[in-house]
């Protein structure tokens, strides 16, 4: 029994020792893990922060970068803006400008491709010295305010928009004034034509042709009681005249169809000195003629 026991209490010791070891050796163990675990978090905190840095400087670049162009694009835009004291924008057409006429009423008329029709007053130095006139004579009642506000209105610009037409639904095909400056007359794809009052700026005829028009002008002269327009005929080689103020579509004055042309005329100008009309057709044949006779 006595052996039993002391085996036992040996046993017992043994399984102590080894307890103790294993304890000490977990100690140790997690003594050595724990100083790796903490490098490495400082590692990774390390590297969180430089990663925040560098993105924060990129971000600080860029906006820099994108601040210095947009000051560049705003120097450059503004560099195109007038430098004057007073300036306007005009009424520009919204397609392709075909057509430009200057009056000897000083007028300048315009047209596109969209069937539109402009008119434009040219403000000459006589215009501005009637409209200065016009104020001078209205100063005595007005206060020193409202006179400085109408001398700046009166500032000279070269041409000031009056009217806008809406005139073809198609592309004008031509456009021409009389001598005097007083008719405007434009015609279409679709043969219509239309007849304008320049000094009043208004529409006052509005025809349907029994032609296919290719283009037109006036041939009359100031001294001319009858006023009569030529239009040619985009099918044939014949010129048509017509009285521009009755527009009897039905009763040409006149038909020239044998004055040489051998194709549709493209070109009709006419010299009120000489009263003398030019022509010319698509194979370039040139011809001189008087409407009168």
């Amino acid at each position: 029994m006595s052996e039993k026991f002391r085996r036992e209490e040996n046993d017992d010791e043994v399984k102590n020792i080894d307890r103790k070891r294993n304890e000490s050796s977990s100690i140790h163990g997690s003594s050595s893990t724990t100083p790796k675990r903490s490098r490495r978090d400082k590692d990774d905190v390390e590297k969180e922060l430089i990663n925040e840095f560098c993105s924060s400087s990129n971000i600080e670049l860029n906006r820099k970068e994108k601040v210095h162009g947009s000051s560049q694009l705003d120097n450059f835009y503004a560099s195109f803006l007038p430098s004057s004291q007073y300036y306007e924008r005009s009424y520009m057409h919204r397609d392709i400008v075909t057509h430009v006429i200057v009056t000897v009423t000083d007028f300048l008329i315009s047209a596109s491709q969209d069937g539109h029709i402009k008119f434009w007053k040219i403000l000459t130095s006589d215009y501005l010295k009637q409209q200065q006139t016009a104020v001078a004579t209205n100063q005595s009642s007005k206060t020193n305010d409202e006179q400085q506000e109408q001398n700046n209105c009166l500032i000279p610009f070269p041409i000031q928009f009056v009217k806008h037409f809406r005139a073809h639904l198609g592309p004008i095909l031509s456009m021409c004034v009389n001598v005097s400056g007083t008719l405007l007359c434009s015609i279409c794809s679709d043969r219509t034509l239309k007849m304008f009052d320049v000094l009043s700026f208004d529409m006052i005829t509005m025809v349907k042709l029994d032609i296919q028009p290719l283009t037109c002008s006036f041939v009359d002269s100031s001294r001319q009681a009858l006023s009569k327009l030529a239009i040619s005929d985009s099918q044939s080689s014949s010129i048509y005249i017509y009285d521009a103020k009755t527009l009897n579509i039905k009763e040409p004055l006149k038909i020239l169809s044998n004055i040489g042309h051998g194709s549709s005329v493209t070109i009709i100008s006419y010299s009120s000195e000489y009263d003398l009309a030019i022509s010319c057709d698509q194979t370039s044949i040139i011809n001189y003629w008087s409407p009168t006779h």
